[in-house]
């Protein structure tokens, strides 16, 4: 399920700098081997962060590691991978993307797939304490179902919202 995450998030970034242009396609240098081995360790450290905060929030510590870690690269997949992607291992890019209220371009999908990630896990977790019994409910199914569809959703809302930015702001596509 990761491997496939990861292909599709990179053929959906890939696609998008092929198709728009914006004021950040010169800053991109994602392509030079030094900035792909630094977004492979951010990738790698994100997974360890993210399986730490997983624990913090009430993951078992030792019964079910091996499912809370692959939960862990799932999250690190939807997250943080896009950014990665789209924008390099440029923390400062990534810091405009979060807090920036003006228009954003491309960027937008980037930052609702993120958002909507995390909370769409966060939300998932409200089925996990439920005595139902279900062999869904067991960890992490429920919380990784949720970053999907949040992540899902997440897409939804930037396919809804770039067009109405493209058409407000006169944005050039190639």
């Amino acid at each position: 399920m990761c491997i496939s995450a990861v292909l599709v998030n990179c053929l959906f970034m890939f696609v998008l700098t092929v198709i728009c242009s914006s004021e950040r396609s010169e800053d991109r240098s994602f392509f030079q081997p030094y900035s792909f081995i630094k977004s492979c360790g951010l990738l790698l450290l994100s997974s360890v962060i993210f399986h730490i905060i997983s624990i913090l929030y009430g993951a078992p510590v030792l019964i079910s590691v091996e499912e809370t870690y692959t939960f862990s690269v799932l999250m690190s997949v939807l997250v943080i991978l896009p950014l990665c992607l789209f924008c390099g291992p440029l923390f400062d890019s990534w810091y405009d993307i979060f807090t920036s209220s003006s228009y954003l371009g491309i960027e937008t999908i980037v930052y609702y797939t993120s958002i909507m990630s995390i909370l769409g896990s966060w939300a998932g977790a409200a089925a996990i304490p439920l005595d139902w019994d279900r062999p869904w409910q067991a960890w992490p199914i429920s919380c990784a179902v949720g970053a999907i569809f949040g992540y899902c959703l997440g897409l939804l809302f930037g396919a809804v919202q770039l067009p109405r930015e493209l058409l407000n702001n006169k944005w050039k596509v190639i």
